[in-house]
């Protein structure tokens, strides 16, 4: 149940929801399944799937899971269901605003009976460092969350946590000259832009960062646009300038100080108290280098 991505808000004024406050509100505001009619559905759901929770603490953080249903309804279909629409109508000139009504009129007749997908969002309030984390890897995902909890919540003064300097600015500077860090390491998984209209791209992969491949150019000025990093042999992640924290993935440093718990629930819960501890200095760590990158 880890997360695959941290994007990070930064509270403007301290929290001021309790975790009875935060659990009676999302509570109110279930994930119900879509009406007939409805093409999306969404709403909160335990945070375990073993358990009835809608607000889970642990370690001084509040977890919570948005949950979204969809129909699954292809443009593709739409589309032969209107001409055959047309078709069965004989139309030979059909306006704009008649095809407006025709796919309104099949879309209609087809959401009853489309497919449904559910998926759900993971997500905590960091009661310690003053965040909103997400598991997702754009502003878009994420913003499913974030307006859902407004609405529920009532308000949700929040900003993203981006450091002052430039991401990619920094991303540069790392790969020309190092980290100037003891846990946290450039891995051989790089991609570069060329700063000039229409300038070229480059990925390269198991090639070593002071390799000429990579640092000729750097030296001609070109950008660092991703690049994956490691955390104190702990956890790797990939990083581009959004400040989003993708590909997160544990290291077996961090699962040689899990402890195997025989009910899953409470292995979940373990694995969840460090690496919320993990988050937290990795998330601090590449802000303030990123900052400090000069």
């Amino acid at each position: 149940m880890s997360f695959k991505n941290l994007l990070v808000y930064r509270f403007e004024e301290p929290i001021k929801d309790t975790l009875e406050t935060v659990e009676e509100k999302l509570s109110e505001k279930p994930l119900t399944a879509c009406l007939t009619q409805e093409m999306e559905s969404i709403g909160w759901l335990p945070v375990f799937k073993e358990g009835k929770q809608y607000v889970e603490k642990i370690n001084n953080a509040l977890f919570f899971r948005l949950g979204i249903e969809q129909k699954i309804l292809p443009n593709s279909a739409v589309k032969t269901a209107v001409d055959k629409k047309i078709e069965e109508k004989d139309l030979k000139h059909v306006s704009r605003s008649e095809m407006k009504e025709l796919h309104e009129l099949v879309t209609n007749e087809l959401l009853p009976n489309a497919l449904v997908n559910r998926h759900s969002i993971l997500a905590y309030i960091d009661l310690e460092k003053n965040w909103l984390v997400v598991d997702a890897s754009s502003t878009k995902k994420a913003s499913l969350v974030t307006s859902h909890l407004r609405k529920t919540l009532g308000s949700l003064p929040i900003v993203p946590l981006t450091p002052e300097n430039s991401v990619n600015a920094a991303l540069t500077h790392w790969a020309l000259h190092g980290i100037q860090s003891d846990v946290l390491s450039m891995l051989d998984e790089i991609e570069l832009k060329e700063l000039k209209d229409e300038g070229g791209n480059a990925k390269f992969k198991g090639v070593a960062l002071d390799s000429k491949e990579v640092q000729d150019p750097l030296k001609e000025g070109w950008q660092v646009t991703k690049v994956m990093l490691e955390y104190d042999e702990q956890m790797s992640f990939s990083m581009s300038g959004d400040f989003i924290f993708k590909r997160l993935k544990f290291l077996e440093r961090f699962e040689e100080n899990l402890e195997s718990e025989d009910d899953p629930l409470l292995q979940i819960q373990a694995e969840l108290y460090l690496a919320i501890d993990l988050y937290r200095r990795v998330v601090q760590n590449v802000y303030d280098l990123t900052n400090n990158a000069k």
